[in-house]
């Protein structure tokens, strides 16, 4: 599938790609925008989600997880087995 997410809100850009039918979503270098809006929009998704690997890092992951709802939701997500975060 080609897409053009040029004109697409960030957020709107997540859903798509948690939509899509796969397994697996590798993320490679997020900055805490996209960190953020990725467990945001995770944590407000309904239904089954597909396996979320970060590879961050570890200042990014620490800035986005001083939000408390953001680490909360995260935790959440973690606990559940749909978000694996690491950092180099």
């Amino acid at each position: 599938m080609v897409s053009n997410y040029v004109n697409s809100d960030l957020d709107e850009i997540i859903r798509s790609v948690l939509s899509e039918p796969t397994d697996h979503v590798l993320v490679q270098n997020p900055n805490v925008k996209i960190l953020g809006s990725i467990v945001e929009v995770a944590s407000e998704r309904q239904g089954e989600l597909p396996n979320l690997q970060v590879l961050a890092d570890s200042g990014v992951v620490k800035e986005v997880m001083d939000d408390f709802m953001i680490g909360s939701e995260s935790a959440d997500l973690i606990d559940q087995g749909d978000l694996f975060i690491r950092t180099p």
